[in-house]
């Protein structure tokens, strides 16, 4: 049962790409969905995979929390970032070449941020760069 949380800057996003697949009119205008996550690797080696059912909260183990709905996993794949000068080669995805900024910003975008400097950013201050992690879609 993989639980996945999100700060409250996502939830609108997160909704909104939860809408989308059940082909609903999304509850917040124009904003860009939100299908994928990036997350570091469960130290207790149970992470998600291709076809698991998850359950997507905000606020998740707190008493504030909401369950925002479930979905399929559709892919789980390695992302490796790396922070680089210019952000030339920034990006790996399941153990492909390094990618650039283009693909980066593709990637973050996707994610919920406005570019690749603000998803390596907020990796960086999380969990510090280099990562490696698991890129998550549904």
């Amino acid at each position: 049962m993989p639980l996945l949380t999100f700060q409250d800057e996502f939830v609108p996003a997160v909704e909104q790409g939860i809408a989308r697949i059940r082909r609903k009119r999304p509850p917040h205008g124009d904003l860009r969905s939100k299908r994928q996550t990036i997350r570091a690797f469960r130290k207790d080696g149970r992470d998600p995979k291709a076809g698991d059912v998850l359950y997507l909260y905000e606020k998740a183990r707190t008493p504030e929390m909401r369950k925002l709905g479930e979905v399929r996993c559709r892919s789980v794949q390695r992302i490796d970032l790396r922070w680089s000068y210019g952000m030339a080669k920034s990006v790996r995805i399941g153990g492909s070449r390094w990618r650039g900024r283009a693909y980066l910003n593709r990637i973050a975008q996707a994610d919920g941020f406005a570019w690749g400097g603000d998803l390596l950013f907020a990796i960086d201050e999380m969990h510090g760069l280099p990562f490696r992690g698991l890129l998550i879609r549904w």
